[in-house]
C-alpha cells in the first residue's frame, strides 16, 4: 500500500515537474482549471487488511490542476479522484470498486517546493470480501537546488478493515 501511495507521490512530482513548465498557458485557462483524464495501469499492491497482494484494474484516473501565480510564488491545487476502477485480490480472487480521493497543495518558491497531500482510499468488496480504508497525509519539501528532501512527514491516519 505505502509503496503504491509513494509511487502515486512520484507521478504527481513529475506532472508537477512537467506541467510546472507551462505554468502561463495554464494560467490563462478561462475555467482556471486543467483536467486531464489518465488510463489506470495494473499497479500491483500489499494490502494490509487481507495480506495480499491486489491488483488495480481498468477504468481512469481523473486530475483537476488548478495554478494560481501568486507573484514570488507559484501555488498549485490537485485534486485526484479514480472512475471505474476495480481491484482483484492475486490469491483469492475478490473484486473490489476502488474510491480514491486525493489532495494535493503544492506551494512553489525560489527553488523549494511544499507539498501537502490528502489521500484516502476505499476498496468496497462484492459478496463476503472485506472493505479496506487507507487515510494517509504527506508532507515534504523539495529544494530543486540541490535534489534533496528537506522535511518528510508521512503518517497513516485511520487503516482500518470491515
Amino acid at each position: 500500500m505505502y509503496k503504491s501511495v509513494l509511487r502515486t507521490l512520484a507521478i504527481t512530482l513529475c506532472l508537477f515537474l512537467f506541467l510546472g513548465t507551462a505554468t502561463p498557458t495554464l494560467a490563462q485557462n478561462s475555467s482556471g482549471a486543467v483536467q486531464i483524464n489518465l488510463p489506470v495501469f495494473p499497479v500491483p499492491f500489499q494490502d494490509t487488511c487481507r495480506g495480499e497482494m491486489i491488483m488495480l484494474t481498468g477504468g481512469q484516473v481523473h486530475l483537476t490542476l488548478n495554478v494560481v501565480n501568486l507573484g514570488a510564488s507559484t501555488f498549485f491545487l490537485l485534486h485526484v479522484n479514480y472512475q471505474n476502477v476495480t481491484a482483484v485480490g492475486m490469491s483469492s480472487g475478490d473484486v473490489f470498486n476502488v474510491q480514491v480521493n486525493q489532495l494535493s497543495k503544492n506551494y512553489v518558491s525560489g527553488t523549494v517546493q511544499r507539498v501537502v497531500v490528502n489521500y484516502s482510499m476505499r476498496m468496497v468488496g462484492q459478496g463476503q470480501a472485506k472493505n479496506s480504508i487507507y487515510h494517509v497525509f504527506e508532507e515534504y519539501e523539495f529544494d530543486f537546488s540541490t535534489f534533496t528532501f528537506t522535511q518528510i512527514s508521512f503518517r497513516v491516519i485511520r487503516d482500518s478493515c470491515k
